[in-house]
């Protein structure tokens, strides 16, 4: 239920007329952009903890704050299982992950279907995106993720990945992985039977 619903179609669209005066942000709500401009560019405190005396620019950082450091204030329980959530947003996207099958967003390009949006945008940058937002701290190599950036920096310190069942040993993770399951599954395979 909202109210001013032209307001609100404006955010579902790509069109993000309010234009930051500070910095090249633009936004769709003028409440967004106020907050935006309070939190960000005046550093405008709206909460403080009373326990801590620690200083919040969000309301939704201090109910965060004070429910996971304090325990105080309202939990959203999943009636499914026992999680507790700070935000109800958090209960959705568990309740969408782990207790639903349906799959409602599918991409595009190949077809691949998903319970969430969000996860779609991730497979959509990651796969099949030629964007690589994430580089190494050491050598002009970048990466589609995080985790394929610090997989890559490791090969910079040194670090190796040692087979446990022969002499050999690799760079990535992965690779030893690789061989692990090429190379040695069937020995696991056979000492299994006797």
């Amino acid at each position: 239920m909202v109210t001013g619903l032209s307001a609100h179609i404006l955010t579902h669209s790509q069109e993000k007329q309010l234009a930051c005066p500070h910095c090249p942000v633009k936004m769709a709500d003028k409440g967004n952009l106020s907050r935006h401009i309070q939190a960000v560019h005046l550093k405008k405190v709206v909460r403080t903890c009373e326990p801590c005396g620690r200083e919040f620019l969000h309301v939704n950082l201090y109910k965060y704050h004070m429910l996971s450091v304090h325990r105080i204030g309202k939990t959203f329980d999943c009636d499914v299982c026992v999680k507790k959530f700070n935000t109800l947003a958090g209960l959705k996207i568990h309740k969408i992950s782990l207790h639903t099958n349906e799959k409602r967003f599918e991409c595009g390009t190949c077809g691949m279907m998903f319970k969430l949006k969000h996860t779609l945008r991730t497979h959509e940058k990651r796969v099949h995106s030629a964007e690589k937002p994430f580089a190494c701290g050491q050598c002009p190599k970048r990466f589609k993720s995080p985790y394929g950036k610090k997989s890559h920096e490791l090969t910079h310190s040194g670090q190796v990945f040692a087979c446990t069942t022969c002499d050999k040993s690799y760079r990535y993770k992965s690779l030893l992985q690789r061989h692990t399951k090429k190379q040695h599954s069937s020995l696991g395979e056979v000492g299994m039977e006797h």
